[in-house]
This record gives C-alpha cells, structure tokens and sequence, in this order.
C-alpha cells in the first residue's frame, strides 16, 4: 500500500519540479516558491531517487567543506533530515554543531522570528533521528 502512495506522489510532483527546477528564482512569488518546497521534500519523503541524489550532493559539500549555501532555508530541514538518516554518526554530529554555532546572541536578537522558525526546524529535525547507543 505504501509503495502505491509513493508512486502515486513521485507521479503527481515530479513534472511539477521538472517544471520549476531546484532552485528559487528573485522572479518566483510566494506561491511558487511554498509549492515548490512542497513539491520536492513531497519527492524526496516518497523515495524519488533523482531527488534525493541532489539532496546528497547539496549535504556533501555542506560535509566537506562547511558550506551550506546549497542548502535553501526552505529545504533544510527535509535536506539534513533525510541525509543524516542515511548518513553517519559524523554527519548527525556536523548537523548538530553547525546548528548550534549558527546561534549568536546579536543574530538571535536581530531576527529572533526567523531564527526561532530555523531553531524549530532543527529540534523537529532531532526529533527523526533514533537515539545513539551510549557505550
């Protein structure tokens, strides 16, 4: 039945993220931008394999190298959520200390809203990921 779902999911948004691309253009309104997030973390819990390929190579250079500017706001959480699910102890760990380090007191109070927003993501993000076995 699962299997029907997802299917029936990758069928529906597929054409829909050929059609708009990865990427959000200054052009896009709201609309577009909300349902293109939707239609792609839509590919990527469904199992669409092209997806989350470009979900991987986004996380890989995050990985390498501490950049993240591949990595839109709007995505983060379902990038790092289904990466870390698939990844390492040492990818969790990446996550959880670059999330950590991007809270400073004056940015915190400079866009408390937006980082609020951020640091829930985050915590929900945690919330996935099974618990680690303690020596």
């Amino acid at each position: 039945m699962r299997d029907g779902i997802d299917n029936f999911r990758r069928a529906l948004f597929k054409p829909l993220v050929t059609r708009l691309g990865f990427e959000n253009s200054p052009n896009d309104n709201v609309s577009t931008v909300e349902l293109r997030t939707l239609a792609i973390r839509t590919l990527a819990e469904s199992g669409d394999k092209s997806t989350l390929d470009e979900y991987r190579r986004r996380f890989q250079t995050f990985l390498d190298s501490d950049d993240d500017s591949k990595i839109p706001g709007d995505l983060r959480y379902s990038i790092y959520s289904q990466c870390i699910q698939s990844g390492s102890e040492r990818d969790f760990e990446k996550v959880s200390l670059a999330t950590y380090h991007r809270f400073s007191l004056h940015e915190l109070i400079a866009s408390i809203f937006d980082r609020f927003s951020e640091y829930t993501r985050i915590l929900r993000l945690l919330r996935t990921v099974p618990l680690l076995e303690m020596p």
